[in-house]
């Protein structure tokens, strides 16, 4: 699922580091919080992301906004902004200080 996204959002140049190797999560985000168009078109275009993150009603297709962005947080994609946000704590040299 995680490629698949990867996969469609690489056209839009907006999301992407220069050398479309980092993907800016946030802004991707915030992107969506806005229901931003292009976004939204692009995940739409992919079958297996249109049945995980939309809903059909009638003619037309929801977007599961809150669904998007928790397996996004929870399927950090590896890059600077985001590889070590759940690391940040107090240590003793070896080990966080919680797992004492």
């Amino acid at each position: 699922m995680k490629q698949s996204i990867l996969k469609v959002l690489k056209s839009d140049e907006r999301l992407w580091n220069e050398d479309k190797t980092e993907l800016n999560q946030i802004l991707l985000l915030d992107l969506v919080e806005n229901i931003d168009e292009k976004v939204i078109d692009l995940l739409l275009q992919e079958k297996e992301l249109r049945e995980k993150f939309f809903v059909k009603i009638k003619d037309v297709f929801v977007f599961k906004i809150n669904d998007f962005r928790f397996f996004m947080e929870e399927n950090k994609v590896d890059n600077s902004y985001t590889a070590y946000k759940n690391r940040i704590g107090l240590t003793d040299g070896k080990k966080f200080l919680k797992f004492q």
